[in-house]
């Protein structure tokens, strides 16, 4: 497969257009979420702050790598695990199947937010 120059910028150039909007995104929100401009600041320097003496990586690497395999999949693949899902657990018993839906639903539930998170206008 040949990529002519200009197809390749164009992919390039999408790229770059889409990291500098999720930047732009995720750093507004600190502004939107934060109850003041004071406030905003410091979680913006504390972001760029390399020096601050916290360890950035307190799990192992191979637990990142899961995380992103399982979005990726579920991202790009989402509707064919579902179909497999589906085909698998309608071979299986019934009670296996259930076993498998409640283990399924306990990881769910495990790595969901404890509480509910405010309304995002609440403030408003």
């Amino acid at each position: 497969m040949v990529i002519r120059l200009e197809n390749l910028w164009k992919i390039l150039t999408s790229i770059f257009d889409w990291l500098l909007t999720f930047s732009f995104l995720t750093v507004t929100w600190i502004f939107f979420k934060t109850p003041n401009y004071d406030n905003a600041m410091k979680f913006i320097n504390r972001i760029f702050d390399f020096n601050s003496g916290v360890s950035l990586v307190q799990f192992h690497v191979w637990q990142l790598y899961i995380v992103f395999f399982i979005v990726f999949m579920m991202n790009f693949a989402g509707d064919k695990m579902t179909e497999i899902l589906c085909k698998f657990l309608s071979k299986q018993y019934l009670v296996l199947q259930t076993v498998i839906v409640a283990c399924l639903v306990y990881i769910i539930l495990r790595l969901g937010p404890d509480t509910v998170p405010p309304f995002i206008y609440f403030n408003f």
